[in-house]
């Protein structure tokens, strides 16, 4: 990088380039006074001394031209680095100003985006607590279906042993069976036909139960082919997210690291600006004043060296001290010699105290040091139970919302039990009687058709003598026709009886003819009764199927609700337990620290560390013990009197973690 010059420092350029143009006038102005002299002059010699002042003059002035032009010529050289450096300078300048921009620019760009990043983290860090949350809850839902399954094979096992003695009974039933046909002889078509249809109801409830256990082996099959492959999904979600956010940690932390190393680089930048601004303020102060700051250090070097030889007669003096002192105390040792068996008892005494001094201020040392460890573990303890606080009353502000959460869930499902009670017992009520209403119908229609048949068979028994009369009567009338004259001659008489008699015949054929229609119809409807009786008792059937199958799921609700209400007793009586070793836990710390405060009031008591603690910073470690202490007596945690902790919004329960229970 080239030498950059100042527009200070071109401007005394321009001002030695005035003054060097002045003189060049002077010397002109001279010059023409020189030749008026000259001229005015009239004597030879004088001429002659004129003219060789004149050539001397004309000789030192040319010399002094030269040497101005070639001043002149480096002040113009020196002008043009200037304008050119000048021109380079702002150019740099104006580039500086421009990677400012740009790097401006990519910083609002890159804080744009570590927000966007952070927010998308958010998002991440949310949707991970979620499917968490969803995770934990179908692990339950697994484990509820894994105990409907324990259940359900249960239940086919027992089906399986009841489907064995089922078939142990018929083989038994078979046996006998053979038996009774090997050894008698009596006609057994009534217990055979009895015992075929035990037989064929035995096999149909075999194949149902067949049938049952092929489909509760399927339903098990394909729960637990969906729960695999719905916990499988559940995983690769879980690796997607886990994948996710590593990579966005990855891209945060290189975001961090370009931040920082931008950071730098403008703050470089930054320093180059200014040192390029001071830069020229300095070459353009030092230039005029360098001659002032060689004579000031010339003269504070001189200063330096007659400080100097004063520090060497110093120095000198103070070596003639030194071999006098030597020599003194080579006297006084000597001295001490000759005295030294007068006064051994005094100096162990002297050593003595100063031992039993030394081990005073160590054992205070020591017992400072435990103090300071201790304020530390106190300061330490005290820290770590003002978070436990916070985590505490943030959990039981939740727990207490979880709470009214619960309970208000918990009196809705009461509430739901109650309905559902209240429905099963009408319905129980209203399915006993559609039972008995049933059971009246099968015996009004059993009592009808026994009716029906009696009087149809009274209906044929009376068409039958009414064609025996009929017959009886056509006989009787051939027997009239062939009779004799006298009865021809009666036959006037006879008539208006025969017509009576036939008139009668053809009333009574009249009214059986009606009472068949009659029978008829009334046996049309009895079977349209019949029927509809049938259709109303496989409705009520289907009905009653109804029926027990919503008992079996409310049955199957109010088993969950009772084992979930189970697991939430079990986990409140842990949560309870937990609570109860941290009441110990701050009995405890509450005891170590009244002991440790009569420790301290003991040592505070005590004269001969009172001596050592009169400094005053070893008062302020002790008023800060004293304060620390009284804040930690006074903290809600160990303190039972204190108020301060709101306690209502406590729930011991932590199984449902924020997710009520549906049922």
């Amino acid at each position: 990088m080239p030498h950059i010059i100042n527009e200070e420092q071109v401007q005394p350029m321009f001002s030695t380039e005035s003054r060097n143009d002045n003189t060049i006038q002077n010397i002109n102005s001279e010059v023409a006074d020189t030749k008026q002299t000259i001229v005015n002059s009239p004597t030879l010699t004088d001429s002659l001394n004129a003219t060789e002042f004149l050539i001397s003059s004309k000789r030192n002035l040319e010399i002094q031209v030269d040497n101005l032009q070639s001043k002149l010529a480096d002040l113009q050289d020196k002008y043009t680095l200037a304008l050119t450096n000048d021109n380079a300078s702002k150019q740099i300048i104006q580039n500086l100003e421009r990677d400012l921009r740009n790097i401006e620019d990519k910083y609002n760009q890159i804080g744009k985006e570590i927000l966007e990043k952070n927010d998308t983290i958010k998002e991440l860090h949310t949707m991970k607590t979620l499917l968490s949350d969803e995770n934990s809850n179908y692990q339950e839902q697994l484990e509820f279906t894994k105990s409907i399954l324990t259940a359900k094979e249960a239940e086919n096992n027992s089906l399986h042993s009841q489907l064995f003695n089922l078939q142990n009974q018929l083989e038994a039933t078979q046996l006998q069976l053979q038996q009774l046909t090997n050894g008698t002889v009596f006609n057994l078509c009534k217990n055979k036909t009895d015992e075929t249809q035990q037989n064929e109801v035995l096999m149909q409830k075999i194949l149902i139960l067949e049938q049952q256990l092929k489909d509760s082996q399927k339903e098990r099959n394909q729960i637990s082919v969906h729960y695999e492959h719905y916990v499988s999904e559940l995983n690769e979600q879980l690796k997607s997210v886990l994948e996710k956010n590593e990579n966005l940690s990855a891209e945060l932390q290189y975001l961090a690291n370009r931040e920082n190393s931008l950071i730098e680089q403008i703050s470089e930048m930054e320093i180059r600006y200014q040192n390029y601004h001071i830069q020229p303020k300095a070459t353009a102060d030092v230039t005029p004043g360098s001659n002032d700051e060689l004579q000031e250090l010339q003269t504070k070097y001189e200063e330096i060296q007659n400080h100097f030889q004063a520090l060497n007669i110093k120095y000198k003096e103070l070596e003639k001290q030194c071999i006098e002192s030597n020599e003194k105390i080579k006297e006084l040792s000597q001295h001490k010699d000759t005295s030294s068996v007068q006064d051994t008892i005094s100096i162990s005494k002297l050593n003595a105290d100063i031992a039993s001094d030394k081990i005073a201020a160590q054992r205070a040392t020591e017992q400072n040091k435990k103090l300071k460890q201790d304020m530390q573990g106190l300061e330490d303890a005290y820290v770590k139970m003002s978070k436990d606080k916070l985590d505490l009353t943030e959990k039981l502000t939740a727990e207490k919302y979880l709470n009214r959460q619960l309970t208000i869930k918990l009196a809705e499902i009461e509430e739901k039990t109650k309905d559902m009670q209240v429905k099963l017992k009408a319905k129980d009520e209203e399915m006993i009687r559609l039972q008995a209403s049933y059971r009246k119908l099968e015996k009004y229609e059993s009592s009808q058709t026994d009716k029906l048949v009696d009087n149809y068979t009274d209906n044929v028994i009376e068409y039958e003598e009414l064609k025996e009369t009929h017959s009886h009567n056509e006989e009787c009338v051939g027997h009239q026709s062939d009779g004799s004259e006298e009865k021809m001659q009666r036959s006037d008489v006879m008539t208006p009886e025969i017509l009576c008699n036939s008139g009668s015949r053809q009333s009574p054929n009249i009214a059986r003819e009606d009472a068949m229609q009659k029978l008829q119809q009334r046996f049309l409807k009895i079977m349209e009764e019949v029927a509809d009786l049938s259709d109303e008792k496989h409705r009520l059937e289907h009905i009653i199927l109804q029926l027990q199958n919503e008992t079996e799921t409310i049955c199957e609700y109010v088993a969950l609700y009772q084992q979930q209400r189970s697991l939430l007793k079990r986990r409140d009586e842990e949560r309870s337990a937990q609570i109860k070793i941290f009441e110990a836990e701050c009995d405890k710390l509450k005891k170590e620290i009244d002991e440790l405060t009569s420790i301290l009031v003991k040592l505070s008591q005590d004269k001969d560390l009172s001596h050592f603690l009169k400094t005053d910073s070893k008062n302020i470690d002790i008023q800060r013990v004293m304060n620390l202490l009284s804040n930690l007596q006074s903290n809600s945690l160990i303190d039972p009197h204190k108020k301060n902790v709101d306690f209502k919004n406590f729930y011991p329960c932590n199984c449902c973690s924020g997710k009520l229970i549906e049922v």
